[in-house]
């Protein structure tokens, strides 16, 4: 039996998981895009002459600050990807728990349900056991 609260609640955590599924899917993306630039100013770096077992320019091949730049910008997307893995984890963790937590009211609400027919079905044979005993005794009068 749906309340209109149970229905309001469930409409709630629907909402939640809907957030926090665009929340994983933008991070998603985010990480995608990252990973994508950081493969290619990898590639770049590396067709420069950047020695990435080193950490440093390859013998004959000086440093440029475009070359710096690249370096310091692949610790950033490194970071953004770290970040985005983590948020994307929290996000689908928030998500399970809400939909956890969603089955366990449902079940509740069955349970309660199952309980109110039953005293419902349970009401409905006392009053037949005692029409039938009312109904005996005016046939018999």
């Amino acid at each position: 039996m749906t309340t209109p609260e149970s229905a309001l609640h469930t409409a709630t955590v629907a909402r939640k998981c809907a957030f926090a599924q665009r929340m994983i899917t933008a991070y998603r993306e985010l990480y995608l895009e990252a990973s994508f630039d950081l493969t290619m100013i990898r590639h770049s770096l590396m067709r420069n002459g950047y020695d990435f077992r080193a950490r440093a320019p390859r013998e004959g091949v000086t440093m440029t600050d475009d070359m710096q730049w690249e370096v310091d910008r692949i610790e950033n997307l490194k970071w953004v990807i770290e970040e985005c893995c983590l948020f994307m984890e929290r996000a689908g963790d928030w998500r399970k728990d809400l939909l956890l937590l969603e089955m366990e009211d449902v079940e509740r609400d069955e349970a309660e349900a199952k309980a109110e027919a039953e005293k419902i079905r349970m009401r409905e044979l006392e009053l037949e056991e005692e029409k039938g005993v009312d109904g005996s005794e005016e046939v018999a009068n």
